[in-house]
């Protein structure tokens, strides 16, 4: 199984509502944009680039607040498929 390749500089986190809908809000901070972009780009293959939001096991929270801060991470899917692409692809 191959390493998982994280892209950092972002925050995910999950608002869950009163009607039990939620929404995933992705952040990145103003001095982290470019080290984000950068790491995107080094990722991407000549098909693209796949990401994965998983759920933290454990989420971030702030020693200063104590706000949770990251509930999710962002990783690029890795996975291969042995299935060959079909001819009218639609990208």
């Amino acid at each position: 199984m191959a390493e998982k390749i994280y892209i950092n500089g972002c925050f995910i986190n999950e608002y869950t509502f009163q009607d039990g809908g939620s929404i995933l809000k992705l952040s990145v901070p103003r001095d982290s944009v470019d080290k984000f972009c950068a790491d995107l780009k080094a990722n991407a293959t000549e098909r693209g680039l796949t990401l994965q939001i998983t759920k933290r096991k454990n989420p971030a929270v702030s020693q200063k607040s104590g706000k949770v801060y990251a509930t999710h991470t962002l990783s690029v899917d890795t996975y291969v498929s042995n299935k060959p692409e079909p001819e009218d692809k639609p990208w």
